[in-house]
């Protein structure tokens, strides 16, 4: 899908430059509205998008939370701090994989439901 695979390497990437949560935070409104148009559940675009936020935010030294605290500890241990980017070569690499299934295999994983309302967010599981 590929509304699914755009979304994903978008938030990968903000996630990358930004908290990863405030990445998600940014799409999940365009994930919403695009599940909407396409009469679909929006669960389809949401968990994929969540996962995808993940990866992206271990690229850089404020993608996410633990990597400020491992700095931090890292300064008192030994005198020094992560520069910004000194994750990357290991959360491009993480993204890259994590990014390759989720587009390919993971979304396909996720529950099929159907919208019981005429916004689709509330849901029931198909038998």
């Amino acid at each position: 899908m590929l509304q699914v695979t755009a979304l994903c390497v978008m938030v990968c990437i903000a996630a990358a430059f930004m908290n990863n949560i405030g990445a998600l935070a940014v799409l999940m409104p365009v994930a919403v509205q695009m599940a909407r148009k396409g009469g679909y559940p929006p669960s389809l675009l949401l968990m994929p998008l969540a996962f995808s936020s993940l990866p992206g935010g271990m690229i850089s030294l404020i993608g996410t939370p633990p990597n400020i605290i491992i700095s931090s500890f890292r300064e008192d241990a030994a005198g020094r701090t992560f520069a910004m980017f000194d994750f990357a070569p290991t959360g491009i690499g993480l993204s890259l994989v994590g990014l390759l299934f989720i587009c390919t295999v993971g979304w396909r994983l996720l529950p099929k439901r159907k919208g019981t309302g005429k916004d689709n967010l509330s849901f029931e599981t198909e038998a």
